[in-house]
């Protein structure tokens, strides 16, 4: 008996990688789905200052990219690697040399990288919620974070914001096993990660806090025989874990260290407090638009999980607890920053998202022994994830409709539109990724411009605020007056609900077994003008 036991846990024990391989495996199947989007075009206005510096680094042979506004440098140097890599095997020469033959290629497989860091998320927060002993809330961690959709979104966009998080997750998990361990090496590793945050990008060294509560918990822990809180501890090993992440910093990117002037400099610029289209909210103004984002996402339901999570952890007077909260520090101090955008609370809800799967699963731990009410709770827990992953997977599959610019753009082409007879404001077709401006542009004396391209992106932002920008939107009204359209590309309405989402899904997996293209439209609103 006692040896068939042994032989189980040995089973048990080889196959304790299935969970978080299926775990990953489920949530890179979710995001793979769109990292074609926008294609022919590429339209993410962000995407080009990765790979256009890439295109550089790899001519010239330097992991230095010369852009410190973020920095990126694991995003570079994976990319680096792998795009270098693939463009020897496939073209037999540097990415540098190669992009031009297949720009497309190199940003699918630059998206998949992204991919791949996004789908270990849920791994990271499955493995957190396994090291808490009084209930395992791994798997709603892991569901939670997998089909989250601004997770899922930003997991098909080569930026940093989701890298970022994944190495917030993984200096909270190597601080639980630090704390659980008291093993040196683990606050090392801890500390090597938060480097490697801050590498990618600037507030990432905030995840240092982790470190800093992990060790004011160390100093106060129930071994201190005297009960007291160790401040030689504390500080000594501050000292000592800040050394650390000063010097991984060194080690992997040399070159940031001789550019503090031009750092200085693109911090400045990246806290400014205005932006075209920015409604300058104040700091506790921000704090509410992250608060209605993550609402917005998760639901209502997920969301009062979160607040009682909180109610939870307090109770649990458990001291790792605190680790947990990092996002929440994360959500007030960039909310102080002047703008605000939904890719800078991809860290800050790792907070509710986790303690809203720790609620779920005390709730269920507390309950389930009452065979009604486990029941209940089976259905209610049923209804409200599916309805929770049918919105992340649809964030995807939203991203594999038509884009408006690449609609427009086959318009143009077959009505002899093109650039040289053209203006056009940006995110439009001929300038999918720019920002452009007309109104240098005299419509009254068009000379040889017979036509104008118009995006809601640009002009959209100037008619959000028309008392702001009233001499903008005049140029648009007598634009519009004194010519002609002649097409308009609109986006197809986003689905919100279920029912909506279910249908964009059949449509989705019919489109897939016919291999045919879906005749919704993703993008801004393009509209084109004919000059009299």
């Amino acid at each position: 008996m006692k040896k068939s036991l042994e032989e189980l846990n040995k089973k048990a024990n080889r196959n304790v990688w299935l969970i978080p391989l299926a775990i990953f495996l489920i949530a890179l199947s979710v995001r793979v789905i769109g990292l074609k989007f926008s294609f022919p075009l590429l339209t993410h206005f962000d995407e080009r200052a990765i790979i256009d510096p890439l295109i550089e680094m790899s001519k010239n042979h330097t992991l230095d990219s010369g852009q410190y506004n973020r920095p990126n440098h694991v995003l570079y140097t994976t990319l680096f690697g792998y795009l270098n890599l693939i463009s020897k095997v496939l073209f037999n020469k540097n990415f540098g040399w190669a992009y031009e033959e297949n720009p497309l290629f190199f940003y699918y497989h630059a998206r998949l990288v992204v991919a791949i860091f996004g789908a270990f998320v849920p791994v990271l927060a499955w493995k957190i919620g396994k090291l808490f002993k009084e209930v395992d809330f791994s798997l709603p961690a892991a569901f939670l974070t997998c089909f989250y959709a601004p997770y899922v979104v930003h997991s098909h966009y080569i930026t940093g914001d989701i890298i970022n998080t994944a190495f917030s997750l993984a200096t909270i998990l190597l601080c639980l096993i630090y704390l659980q361990k008291k093993k040196q090496g683990w606050l090392i590793l801890a500390s090597v990660t938060v480097a490697l945050n801050t590498l990618e990008k600037y507030p990432g060294i905030l995840s240092y806090g982790i470190i800093l509560f992990t060790l004011g918990i160390s100093a106060f822990s129930q071994e201190n025989n005297h009960r007291r809180f160790d401040w030689v501890f504390f500080f000594r090993h501050s000292l000592i874990t800040l050394a650390i992440v000063i010097l991984s910093m060194f080690i992997f990117a040399p070159h940031l260290f001789f550019r503090l002037n031009q750092i200085r400099d693109v911090l400045i610029y990246e806290s400014r407090s205005t932006h075209l289209g920015a409604d300058n909210l104040n700091w506790l103004g921000n704090m509410q638009f992250y608060v209605k984002n993550f609402i917005d996402a998760s639901g209502w339901i997920f969301a009062i999980f979160g607040l009682a999570g909180i109610i939870f952890a307090i109770l649990s007077r458990e001291p790792s607890m605190l680790l947990l909260f990092f996002g929440a520090g994360y959500w007030i101090a960039l909310s102080r920053l002047g703008l605000h955008w939904e890719r800078w609370s991809l860290p800050m809800v790792i907070t509710p998202l986790l303690l809203a799967a720790y609620s779920i699963a005390k709730l269920w731990a507390n309950l389930k022994h009452n065979k009604m009410i486990r029941i209940l709770l089976t259905i209610f827990f049923a209804v409200s994830f599916s309805i929770y992953s049918l919105n992340g997977l649809n964030s995807s599959i939203v991203l594999t409709w038509q884009d408006t610019r690449a609609k427009a753009l086959q318009f143009t082409t077959i009505n002899n539109i093109n650039q040289t007879n053209t203006v056009s404001e940006g995110y439009s077709p001929f300038l999918p990724r720019y920002a452009n401006r007309i109104f240098n542009f005299d419509y009254q004396n068009p000379g040889q411009t017979q036509y104008v391209i118009l995006s809601s992106n640009i002009y959209g932002r100037y008619e959000a605020d028309p008392d702001r920008y009233f001499v903008e939107n005049n140029y648009y009204n007598g634009l519009r007056a004194s010519s002609t359209l002649i097409a308009e590309f609109k986006p197809s309405k986003k689905p919100i609900n279920p029912k909506d989402q279910f249908v964009i899904l059949i449509d989705y997996i019919s489109n897939l077994i016919t291999k045919k293209t879906t005749s919704y439209t993703t993008g801004p609103t393009i509209q084109i003008y004919q000059l009299p």
